[in-house]
Formats: C-alpha cells, sequence, structure tokens
C-alpha cells in the first residue's frame, strides 16, 4: 500500500523480514531473519499488473486495489532467528 513503510523504503533502500514457526517454547522456534535491500520500485507496469492480478484471484479484487507497488530486494544476509552467537 501506500504507507509509512512504502515512504520509508523510498528514502532507504533496506529492509527485513522475518519467517518463524513457533513451537512449544521459545528455544524451539524456528525461523530466519532476511536483510534485504530493494533494488526497484515499479508503481506501474506489467510486473505490477500481474501481481495484482494473481492477488485478485486468489483473494479478490478489492486486496489487489490496495497494492501500489512492486518492490525487487536484494537478500544481503539470512541469520537465524534465534542466534547463539549473539549477546
Amino acid at each position: 500500500g501506500k504507507n509509512r513503510t512504502f515512504q520509508n523504503l523510498q528514502e532507504n533502500p533496506k529492509a527485513a523480514f522475518i519467517v518463524m514457526e513457533a513451537g512449544v517454547s521459545p528455544v524451539e522456534w524456528q525461523g530466519a531473519r532476511i536483510y534485504l535491500e530493494a533494488t526497484g520500485i515499479e508503481t506501474q507496469g506489467e510486473l505490477l499488473d500481474r501481481i495484482k492480478g494473481m492477488i485478485a484471484q486468489a483473494v479478490g479484487e478489492a486486496a489487489a486495489k490496495m497494492i501500489h507497488a512492486a518492490i525487487r530486494f536484494n537478500v544481503t544476509e539470512v541469520r537465524p532467528l534465534i542466534d547463539p552467537l549473539e549477546g
């Protein structure tokens, strides 16, 4: 959407994404911290149209209309969700 996250990425292309699967206790959680850098922001064009079309088919036209941009990222680093070396 056209929101604070989008505005921030226009000013600073670095981002982070966390993927996790909860376990019985935090020590058993699995996942990764994915560090990214935006390489392109498209607010019109074929890529954005394709993404909106896929979203419309999967969850409906209203959801597709909420999408404002397609953003391409390079993965710069992948780290464990819980890193025993940090501390």
